[in-house]
């Protein structure tokens, strides 16, 4: 018996619930393809809106729409150079990264990377993923 691996709320689209997300008797090859993509599996925008609309009780537009609000002010506030910190989240911050010797993998020619600005994001010690 295997329990649904995401253990999370309806708004799930994790293969693990084309079974119902019941315990259900699974292949050796089953379960290893779901740990698998389990460990690599993604959220994306979408995903994210419907997990924030049903844990709010909004509309999956409205949803999106604060998404794209608090992702928008953070990218400004980088812009700007600015530091962003969310408490018992994490700090988000601009780097800049040194010019430097490269080589092209595909001539094995030795380039020049040019200086840049990155973007640094350093965890909370509260954040945690289990």
């Amino acid at each position: 018996m295997l329990l649904c691996l995401c253990a999370t709320s309806s708004a799930c689209t994790n293969v693990c619930h084309r079974y119902g997300g019941e315990d259900v008797e699974l292949s050796e090859n089953e379960v290893t393809h779901l740990i698998i993509f389990k460990k690599t599996r993604k959220m994306n925008k979408k995903e994210l809106a419907a997990q924030v609309a049903g844990k709010t009780g909004i509309i999956h537009a409205d949803a999106s729409k604060t998404i794209d609000a608090v992702f928008g002010s953070i990218r400004e506030s980088l812009e700007n150079g600015e530091l962003v910190s969310i408490k018992e989240f994490g700090r988000f911050s601009v780097m800049q990264r040194a010019a430097r010797n490269g080589i092209n993998p595909s001539t094995r020619q030795a380039i020049v990377i040019a200086a840049r600005k990155v973007i640094k994001f350093s965890p909370s010690k509260k954040l945690t993923v289990k």
